[in-house]
């Protein structure tokens, strides 16, 4: 990583972009007592990029926190010291997992709700409007998530306002690559209305999708920070942040490695078996099972680990998990 002191970029807007942070006291089913602090160190080393990078922006896509209830005050109280020290506006919208029951309206109850509070980061709530010291204008346009935000393509475009030179979507939200079919409500980045749009940044679905271009707008999803399941894509993705810069004419994006991310045979309690067949109708069962539970009190993994009890054999809960994995219900 680089350190020193560096002049500042002269013409140029830097922001880094962080997604699905998922914070947690413990470590999610089938992670190890590595993961808090693994989500601890990635964040300092996130902090440590946006000094050494002089970002003046950091946009958090959505899910700070992996489980709402019981949040401990140390762990609150460490994601405040981060982002007291962290340099710039920290923008943040919110995600499912940062919700209650009311939704949007839960906010002042739940734990990033404390962080707004605390000033420690700012609630991309509507349109933003920014520039820099050097004259470049973004608009930041957010989609935080609702239950229906995946039902219309029309939650993830924009409108331009006049004079911005770069316009960018940041959203919570079912995004995916073109011509794949899903047993649930997705967007299909080709269906997004890109008119006046250049930028998409996109929460929620954990996959390293990278960085697509279509018709002219860039979208950009490097992975969630919490690698909360144990999958292949989580055993073996190579963890990296995503920082955008700006000029009055150009946007350039820049792959910057975790080098303080844990390895995953660390991370994870076990290697699961061979690969899961599941058909299109168990597919459409375990999405009935999350929309049944309603997961705003806790992760996929964290229900299923509460069926049950302790009647249940793990070989079949984590059988399960591995199906609702598969089925691409990502918590």
């Amino acid at each position: 990583m680089p350190t020193g002191v560096y002049k500042r970029h002269s013409h140029m807007m830097r922001v880094l972009v962080v997604n699905d942070i998922h914070a947690a006291a413990s470590p999610p089913m089938g992670c190890t007592d590595l993961y808090p602090s693994d989500i601890l160190n990635m964040l300092r080393e996130a902090r440590d990029y946006a000094i050494s990078e002089q970002c003046e922006y950091t946009v958090i896509t959505g899910d700070t926190f992996h489980a709402k209830r019981n949040t401990p005050y140390w762990l609150v109280r460490e994601l405040m010291e981060i982002f007291a020290s962290w340099p710039g506006r920290k923008l943040a919208i919110v995600g499912n997992h940062d919700l209650g029951y009311e939704g949007l309206a839960s906010i002042p109850k739940q734990p990033i709700g404390v962080l707004f509070e605390a000033g420690v980061l700012e609630w991309l709530k509507d349109d933003l409007v920014v520039t820099s010291e050097d004259g470049v204008i973004v608009q930041f346009s957010p989609a935080n998530y609702t239950d229906t935000l995946d039902h219309n393509p029309f939650n993830f475009g924009l409108e331009r306002q006049d004079g911005v030179d770069w316009a960018v979507k940041v959203s919570h939200g079912s995004l995916t690559p073109p011509g794949q079919p899903f047993p649930y409500h997705t967007v299909p980045i080709d269906t997004v209305p890109t008119e006046g749009l250049d930028l998409v940044l996109n929460g929620h679905l954990h996959t390293d999708s990278g960085i697509q271009e279509v018709n002219d707008c860039t979208f950009a999803c490097l992975g969630s920070l919490g690698r909360t399941q144990n999958n292949e894509d989580n055993r073996e993705r190579q963890m990296r942040l995503l920082m955008v810069e700006f000029t009055k004419k150009t946007m350039d994006c820049t792959e910057l490695p975790l080098l303080s991310a844990a390895k995953a045979e660390d991370l994870f309690l076990i290697k699961q078996g061979g690969e899961v067949e599941v058909s299109k109708a168990m597919q459409a069962f375990v999405r009935n099972i999350e929309s049944a539970t309603r997961l705003e009190e806790g992760s996929l993994d964290e229900v299923v680990a509460r069926i049950g009890g302790d009647s249940v054999d793990g070989r079949a809960k984590l059988r399960l998990v591995q199906y609702l994995d598969k089925a691409g219900i990502n918590g």
